[in-house]
């Protein structure tokens, strides 16, 4: 271990049947899990809506549930709320029991059962983690709890807003917190990075507010709405006085995590039990990686599974771990497979020289690529939400709107599914437009070029970093290359 001082272990705290002790928790890891899809309700009184940070899909024969069963007990109202008062006693967060918080309760325990008993699993895995970034950032641990109503912790979660990884980070707030997304890798995903931004984040909410429970509606909806239901309220700084001033998906959303809060502590109650992941590890550390490695060959050197290794490293999107000039990238591994790599990490640095990366599938709300929607007269936002199955509080959020007023010639950002129904994307050139798609290991952008009087092949491939002549004569094909003619449209892919 001498050799490996920088290495950090990392806290896996669980317990399991067959005897791993818990450690005490360091550094945080990424653990992977596969989706499930669920519904969540927005107002449990009566009215039913899909909040798309709760969409997530788990893969049943991957990830089995054995011990969700049929439950139909009931408890009295006043148990949960006794038991509320007593949570609130223990944390700094301002617990309330209400109606609303009884139906997001009645939720997990009744028709969320298999993922509830899935998150308690994963919980004993990721719990840890949490709690030693908040304590870190002088934060109530208790906010832990939040991972639970973004993605039900899971590391590869993926809104139909374009939000992705256990705390739900659109590309460009990502940005903002400084997480790298972009082929190599995505850092929302990874538990520790994206953690420590989503701690960040809350934290600045509640220097802004005051309030825990305000910070995190402004995790929801932006700060920009809760200043805005502050205001509508008089300035009150409660959540449940400005609750009906918040955008609808996010009157839920304290509710909702006040129920996750109490379902994870006291499941028991209610003939829950945690289903964990086939993935076992009693001890987890990372490895600063300097030089080019490959999967395959620490698999081959190490005889560890691949599979193994990108469960615990969810956010790498190729087969080869990339090498950065700021930092080294934190390989996670089992603690019992250090020794051997520690032997041969020689021969697989050496034999990884060569590798060629391939990159997964990624999509344009992973790398970061938008759609741009041009106003045109009589359009209204919620006209433009539906064309593109989002939702106005989505379009306003990424365009930083502050009513629904919007006008001719403007130009409207998109993202995630709603930005891959948009055909073109309008660039400052005026001769160029351009448009995202996935094409293997390229950057995943064509560029339609209009050709202008002079121009040749050789010149137009010059323009664009990497293009050759023989790539845009396979992409368009002889009768638009041979001879070049001004107005011709080539597809340029980059």
């Amino acid at each position: 271990m001498t050799k490996y001082k920088q290495i950090k272990k990392i806290t896996a705290a669980f317990l399991f049947a067959f005897g791993c002790q818990a450690f005490m928790p360091h550094q945080a890891l990424a653990q992977e899990v596969v989706d499930e899809k669920n519904e969540v309700v927005m107002e449990p009184a009566d009215t039913v809506n899909q909040v798309e940070n709760f969409v997530v899909e788990y893969n049943d024969s991957v990830y089995p549930v054995k011990d969700a069963t049929s439950y139909s007990s009931k408890l009295d109202e006043s148990f949960y709320a006794g038991i509320i008062t007593e949570l609130s006693k223990e944390t700094p967060l301002e617990l309330t029991y209400n109606t609303y918080v009884q139906g997001f309760i009645d939720m997990y325990i009744y028709r969320k059962r298999d993922q509830v008993s899935r998150m308690l699993g994963l919980a004993q895995i990721y719990f840890p983690i949490f709690e030693e970034v908040m304590r870190n950032n002088e934060m109530p641990e208790d906010i832990k709890y939040l991972a639970v109503i973004e993605s039900a912790l899971n590391p590869n979660a993926v809104s139909r807003a374009g939000a992705v990884g256990m705390w739900q980070f659109m590309y460009g707030t990502a940005k903002l917190y400084n997480l790298k997304v972009n082929k190599e890798i995505d850092e929302r995903k990874d538990i520790y990075k994206s953690t420590m931004a989503a701690a960040a984040y809350l934290k600045n909410s509640y220097n802004r507010y005051g309030n825990w429970m305000l910070a995190l509606a402004s995790y929801n909806c932006g700060p920009g709405n809760v200043d805005k239901a502050i205001y509508r309220s008089g300035g009150k700084k409660d959540f449940w006085e400005i609750m009906n001033y918040l955008p609808r998906e996010t009157r839920g959303y304290v509710p909702a995590f006040i129920a996750a809060m109490y379902v994870m502590n006291y499941y028991y109650h209610h003939d829950l039990y945690p289903v964990y992941p086939d993935n076992k590890f009693c001890e987890i550390v990372c490895v600063p990686i300097t030089e080019k490695i490959c999967f395959n060959k620490i698999a081959q050197y190490t005889n560890y599974s691949v599979d193994d290794l990108k469960f615990l490293n969810p956010g790498l999107n190729s087969n080869v771990i990339p090498v950065w000039d700021d930092e080294p990238y934190a390989l996670k591994m089992p603690a019992e497979m250090l020794p051997i790599y520690d032997a041969m990490r020689d021969s697989i640095v050496s034999s990884s020289k060569y590798v060629v990366p391939t990159y997964h599938h990624y999509t344009t709300y992973a790398s970061g690529k938008s759609g741009v929607h041009v106003v045109r007269r009589g359009e209204t936002l919620g006209g433009i939400a539906s064309k593109y199955h989002t939702t106005v509080t989505n379009i306003k959020r990424w365009n930083n709107l502050r009513s629904n007023t919007i006008y001719v010639g403007q130009k409207i950002k998109l993202y995630g599914t709603a930005a891959n129904r948009t055909n073109t994307v309008s660039s400052n050139s005026g001769s160029t437009t351009t448009t995202t798609t996935n094409t293997g290991q390229s950057s995943g952008t064509v560029i339609y070029y209009k050709v202008k009087p002079g121009d040749t092949l050789y010149g137009i491939a010059r323009k664009y970093k990497g293009l050759t002549i023989d790539e845009i004569r396979a992409s368009n094909g002889a009768s638009k290359t041979t001879n070049l003619k001004a107005g011709t449209v080539l597809k340029l892919v980059l």
